[in-house]
């Protein structure tokens, strides 16, 4: 089998409470912090199916932080620069503004 895998960090809300049918609005007052976590993705299963999650969905663990920045530290979530390193390599650089949803986006639509 032909398989690559490939990496890249990923913005994790840690979510503080309950959070249930919330508004973009207040959303990000149920945000207990932030966290980096590293995606992976089988690049075959990727590109090989029509729908990509195919690609991200396997029955495993993902690293997450190892720092949780809570929201009284953070300026703008909207507004974070990401890098990821491998082997001492940048292979990715972001912008958490870059994003297609803003965070408030992703929690109301996620807990609908």
């Amino acid at each position: 089998e032909n398989s690559q895998w490939l990496v890249g960090a990923e913005l994790a809300l840690i979510i503080g409470r309950t959070a249930r049918r919330l508004s973009e609005e207040e959303a990000m007052d149920y945000v207990a912090g932030v966290a980096i976590g590293q995606d992976f993705a089988e690049r075959d299963w990727d590109t090989n199916e029509q729908r990509w999650l195919y690609g991200k969905a396997y029955d495993a663990p993902i690293a997450l932080g190892p720092v949780m920045l809570t929201r009284d530290q953070l300026n703008d979530v909207d507004n974070l620069k990401i890098e990821t390193w491998v082997n001492d390599v940048l292979v990715q650089v972001g912008n958490t503004r870059d994003m297609e949803f803003n965070c408030g986006q992703i929690l109301e639509y996620v807990s609908r």
